[in-house]
């Protein structure tokens, strides 16, 4: 399914009409949109996705940002919704919002203009037919990318110079495979996130291990076949996807459910996101 079929799902006035435009005609925009992560995936007899992104008001790596999110479904859906935060260069809450649907094919909302957006961090909500997704993701501003955190010191960088130097410093991070207590340790502190999401079926994230490292080289997407993902972005990266998988069923509302999970790192693209997947037990 391609972007540009999203193209109707959310209207909007005003800027986010612009926004929304921009988003789904299935070619980005360098200057409008960076700093962005879209997924989908096939999902309670439709298809479902998110996105996730920073703009920038005057240049890229500006000091005035908007952080964006948008749940999206191809038709309505029994549930659907977001809970994002974004914060300052100290770590400060100084936005955002929560949204849920009923029966609806989507929501999407931006932050307003901050300066500055350090990072924004979404959760969203997917429930359809006996299944749930419940993905989370993280997006940097880019100037964290030049190791440049205090802003007064901020100094935009020609993009060429950003990547190379994402590449040399996470390059072994990412590369090496030998190595995969490292990346499991790492991916477990991000799992931690779906605490709350796991308790609502029963589970802990005791139950769960890491069962699968899997690593593509500057590509600009990865597909998953166990959890039935389909991640893109915009420029190439190298990726880590680790898998959580448990033997125990979870319960809610009476019913069993699979649950399953993930953790993608996106080194050079400065993303890492987490999620949870249930279905109702066959």
């Amino acid at each position: 399914m391609k972007m540009s079929d999203f193209m109707g799902f959310i209207k909007k006035s005003g800027a986010m009409c612009l926004a929304i435009d921009l988003l789904f005609t299935g070619s980005f925009s360098a200057q409008a949109l960076t700093d962005d992560e879209y997924v989908e995936k096939g999902f309670g007899g439709t298809t479902v996705a998110y996105k996730h992104w920073l703009t920038y008001k005057d240049a890229r790596c500006g000091m005035t940002t908007q952080a964006w999110v948008s749940a999206m479904a191809k038709s309505p859906i029994s549930k659907i919704g977001y809970d994002y935060t974004v914060y300052d260069l100290y770590s400060k809450p100084i936005g955002g919002n929560g949204v849920t649907a009923n029966n609806s094919k989507g929501v999407s909302e931006g932050s307003g203009w901050k300066s500055v957006i350090e990072n924004s961090h979404a959760k969203f909500t997917f429930e359809n037919s006996g299944q749930s997704w419940y993905p989370q993701s993280y997006v940097d501003h880019c100037s964290s990318w030049s190791n440049t955190k205090a802003i007064d010191n901020l100094v935009v960088e020609h993009e060429a110079n950003i990547q190379k130097r994402k590449q040399e410093n996470n390059k072994r991070f990412v590369n090496d495979t030998k190595n995969n207590n490292e990346i499991i340790e790492k991916a477990l502190v991000q799992f931690k996130e779906n605490k709350g999401t796991l308790e609502q079926f029963g589970l802990a994230i005791e139950d769960f291990k890491a069962s699968i490292v899997k690593v593509e080289g500057n590509s600009n997407k990865i597909k998953d076949e166990q959890l039935d993902l389909d991640f893109k972005f915009e420029n190439p990266s190298n990726m880590i996807l680790v898998h959580f998988n448990t033997d125990k069923k979870g319960e809610k509302e009476g019913e069993k459910v699979n649950v399953t999970g993930y953790v993608l790192f996106s080194k050079e693209n400065g993303r890492i996101e987490t999620e949870i997947s249930t279905k109702l037990v066959e």
